[in-house]
């Protein structure tokens, strides 16, 4: 694994806004070794909002531990410094990119360009757990105790889990645990080159509800549907999502649709923005009108749904 580099890296948020990063690690892998792991606190912009109890309680971080420590432009300069040009690998991506891009947004500074992988995405495909929760993947793969919700623990621990699945994948290279998405077939419309399988897959080749999912989480049992475009993710790789957590997949809102999830950088939908918005917000819309119950998420509030 001489040609396997990549950085891992974990953020920490003081509360539910995105931007509001406190924690930052980065796990330099060069050679198929950790070489170097660094962790510091982050100073949130002010404009983000106070530490929240709920936050505080899973990480342990307040506003008095980061009161002298760097803003975000700083911290950004400390992961490019840790990252160079290869990729960047956190377990949950979707949340980390997420995280990080809301969070260079807010200070004026463009999001790393880096290719940035998922540990969890990688863990989902090769191991047959019953979860895939960032403890579950490590304590499987008998990788020891560690303090999770510190940024710079689930770091390391996300570089190890990648280590230990290339080593059982017998892959020399990032490229081998995450191969590029397949060239789209010439005049394929806009959305099939961007989404592939998801835009040409039939309803039954999509992603299938995993049979051990948490029965309690929202989207078990429920038909899921897609409209708009993600941010933080792939279409496919979202259906993966949903089916990792029980949901069946739907390609278009009908009577049994009882969560729509709405891309396109939306951070909040009311009802009335539904009857103007694509054909499946409409639809969900009229449905709903005649009483049908329908959840509407938004990206965040799917990502926050869906991380490991």
């Amino acid at each position: 694994m001489q040609d396997l580099n990549f950085t891992a890296v974990d953020v920490e948020t003081a509360n539910s806004n995105y931007a509001s990063i406190c924690q930052v690690a980065a796990v330099q892998v060069r050679g198929g070794q950790i070489v170097d792991q660094r962790a510091w606190y982050v100073r949130p912009h002010v404009s983000v909002g106070e530490f929240t109890a709920r936050n505080t309680a899973i990480h342990g971080i307040s506003a008095g531990m980061v009161a002298g420590a760097p803003d975000w432009r700083e911290s950004m300069d400390l992961l490019y410094g840790a990252a160079g040009e290869h990729p960047l690998v956190a377990f949950n991506t979707a949340f980390d990119k997420s995280a990080i891009r809301q969070a260079c947004d807010l200070s004026g500074l463009p999001a790393p360009a880096n290719d940035f992988h998922c540990a969890l995405v990688l863990a989902r495909r090769v191991l047959r757990l019953p979860r895939h929760r960032l403890p579950d993947v490590a304590q499987h793969l008998g990788l020891g105790a560690f303090q999770h919700h510190d940024a710079g623990e689930d770091a390391r621990v996300a570089a190890e889990i990648v280590l230990e699945l290339a080593r059982r994948e017998r892959a020399a290279h990032v490229s081998e645990l995450w191969p590029a998405r397949p060239a789209p077939a010439a005049g394929g419309s806009a959305a099939s080159k961007f989404y592939g399988r998801a835009y040409t897959a039939s309803s039954k080749e999509l992603p299938a509800p995993s049979t051990t999912a948490d029965p309690a989480h929202p989207f078990h049992g429920r038909h899921v549907v897609l409209t708009g475009d993600l941010e933080s993710m792939g279409r496919w790789e979202a259906m993966e999502a949903i089916a990792a957590h029980g949901g069946t997949n739907g390609k278009g809102v009908t009577k049994k649709t009882a969560v729509l999830v709405v891309g396109d950088g939306r951070s909040r939908v009311a009802p009335a923005d539904l009857a103007a918005g694509s054909s499946k917000e409409r639809k969900a819309h009229a449905y709903m009108a005649a009483g049908q119950e329908i959840l509407v998420l938004t990206e965040p509030d799917f990502l926050l749904l869906t991380r490991g």
